[in-house]
């Protein structure tokens, strides 16, 4: 059996067309497959737009992981910022910390670490949005010394992570300090 997976803007499409009652398979798998799909259906079911459901598949080889719209309830405006993923705002908030105080920009464990998440790659995920959102710029290095060194600048307030030093930054401040080897 191969596994198929649908992305979060397939599943936003179908939900924004979809009645009360209707089902989506996002995952069909012999397991749920972890990632970008399975989090946003989690998130649309904390939001109260879906109900999930993970019945066998006809086949028997696994499951077909599902989401059903939901009649949405009346709230008051500006009540769910449904743009905005569980651990985002975390994320966000130690990368302002970082720009805020000129210290290198955090790993993604940190990040996953600070904001409560599984894994690395959902704090990688969540920059990726970000940036997508236009919140963030982030730009890595890609080859040098500093290769994989990456810096985040915050949009709102032009202030960015600690750049690396460059190799003659790094020679003056030798000769500053008297311990050049000339």
């Amino acid at each position: 059996m191969t596994a198929s997976v649908s992305s979060p803007p397939e599943m936003d499409a179908w939900l924004a067309g979809a009645r009360p009652g209707e089902r989506f398979v996002y995952c069909s798998a012999p397991a749920l497959i972890r990632g970008p799909a399975a989090e946003h259906a989690r998130l649309l079911y904390e939001r109260g737009r879906v109900d999930l459901l993970q019945p066998r598949r006809a086949d028997g080889r696994g499951f077909d992981y599902q989401i059903v719209k939901r009649a949405l309830a009346t709230a008051p405006a500006g009540d769910m910022r449904e743009d905005v993923l569980p651990g985002e705002d975390a994320v966000l908030s130690a990368l302002r910390r970082a720009a805020n105080f000129q210290r290198r920009c955090p790993t993604n464990t940190e990040l996953a670490r600070a904001a409560g998440l599984a894994t690395a790659q959902q704090a990688a995920w969540r920059i990726a949005r970000l940036e997508e959102r236009g919140l963030i710029r982030v730009a890595t290095i890609k080859d040098g010394p500093e290769a994989g060194w990456r810096t985040v600048t915050i949009v709102r307030s032009g202030k960015q992570t600690k750049r690396p030093p460059s190799a003659r930054d790094y020679a003056a401040s030798l000769d500053t300090l008297g311990m050049s080897g000339s």
